[in-house]
């Protein structure tokens, strides 16, 4: 079982039900397990700009200590699977795979979504 929490040391992770059916469907589809590096940070916490999607509940940072053919692997999984709001290029975060589920736009230009 993977470590929702990530990183994160706070007793309470807020998320939203649309993330965590995202997070069920993808570990279904992806069919092997995919370690959490960091979810559901607090303000806190630091690492994350104040309109981060991890401040939200929604982002998941995921396996970072995954091989690289396992990271492709799971960012070509997360973007096919249509259950994410966004799936960051590997351009990007070239050592982890970042999905999320957010509710709103981004404010950040490189974070836009496709408009719909």
């Amino acid at each position: 079982m993977e470590n929702l929490g990530g990183s994160s040391k706070s007793p309470t992770l807020w998320t939203s039900k649309r993330a965590m059916q995202s997070w069920n469907s993808q570990r279904y589809i992806f069919g092997q397990s995919i370690p959490v590096g960091f979810a559901f940070k607090r303000p806190w916490e630091g690492g994350h700009g104040f309109q981060s999607q991890h401040y939200a509940g929604v982002a998941f940072d995921v396996c970072q200590t995954c091989s690289a053919a396992k990271r492709t692997s799971l960012r070509n999984s997360a973007k096919n699977s249509g259950v994410w709001s966004y799936v960051e290029p590997a351009s990007l975060t070239p050592t982890w795979v970042h999905f999320d589920k957010r509710a709103l736009r981004s404010a950040c230009a490189s974070r836009r979504l496709p408009s719909s």
